[in-house]
């Protein structure tokens, strides 16, 4: 999956049926964007961020099984992300335990 960040502003202008947008010249984050655009700073934004199409399958197949209609995991990485929620719901990360795990687990 990919998101494309590159072209916000042609995605806000369609989504506005081409009329002009208006901004509030007291909102917090356009005094945010003028004051690094003044200062000189970086005001894109970050590079789009692609992942393996497999990673999201199992993400979408684990929400779907269990019902999860919505999960915002922001920039972190499917297979994190599904771990992340395994856990949160108690299901164990892993269900197999590889031999040299089982020999850890014998030493202690």
């Amino acid at each position: 999956m990919t998101f494309n960040t590159k072209n916000f502003g042609a995605m806000m202008q369609k989504m506005s049926g081409g009329r002009e947008i208006e901004t509030s010249h007291n909102d917090p984050i356009y005094q945010m964007l003028v004051r690094r655009k003044n200062n000189g700073e970086d005001t894109q934004l970050p590079p789009e961020q692609s992942f393996p199409q497999q990673d999201i399958d199992a993400l979408e197949s684990f929400c779907k099984q269990h019902g999860i209609l919505g999960f915002n995991f922001g920039r972190m990485h499917p297979k994190a992300a599904l771990s992340m929620l395994k856990n949160k719901m108690g299901m164990p990360a892993h269900t197999e335990i590889t031999s040299t795990q089982s020999k850890s687990l014998l030493k202690g």
